[in-house]
């Protein structure tokens, strides 16, 4: 299984730890950090996978996605900005924008995760619920669009938003 795979099943496992025991809050904060880095892998992988053919370059390239330029991507496709939709000849997929805001929102979660010192614990859970419900379901809606030119405009644009989108 592919680690992002890996990574979904992980958040999985840590969200059910229940609350009261050792390590439930912090279960779950990592459950929602985790469920974050199983798209953003995700999302890696099937860039660079349409980018190279060859494992060492792939390994490389994977080094180079930046989590804030794919967050200002994310931002643009998941809005379908004029920005983003040059890129693209015809209208951004609501797939596509599911999958970017889905990242959006997840970096975001993931930010409050690991920073925010007091959470109620019912809302933690709920968050990390939700975390973990919401990558599935980008998982998912990708794997309906993947093959479509938008979809390779968004991948390409998560590596290259500061070059590519400007122009």
């Amino acid at each position: 299984m592919e680690l992002h795979g890996q990574l979904l099943q992980l958040a999985l496992k840590l969200h059910t730890t229940l609350w009261d025991q050792p390590f439930g809050e912090a279960s779950q904060r990592r459950a929602i950090s985790t469920a974050y880095y199983a798209l953003f892998h995700f999302l890696v992988d099937s860039s660079v996978g349409r980018l190279a053919e060859h494992e060492k370059l792939r390994d490389r390239l994977k080094r180079c996605f930046d989590h804030a330029d794919m967050k200002l991507a994310s931002e643009a496709f998941s809005q379908s900005t004029d920005r983003a939709k040059g890129l693209v000849a015809g209208p951004i997929p609501d797939e596509v924008q599911f999958v970017a805001k889905a990242f959006v929102e997840l970096q975001k979660e993931r930010h409050l995760a690991d920073y925010s010192p007091t959470w109620d614990p019912q809302m933690l859970v709920v968050r990390a619920f939700v975390c973990i419900t919401m990558a599935q379901a980008a998982f998912v809606s990708w794997s309906s669009i993947q093959d479509h030119p938008a979809a390779e405009a968004y991948l390409i644009a998560l590596l290259t938003w500061n070059k590519i989108g400007k122009r």
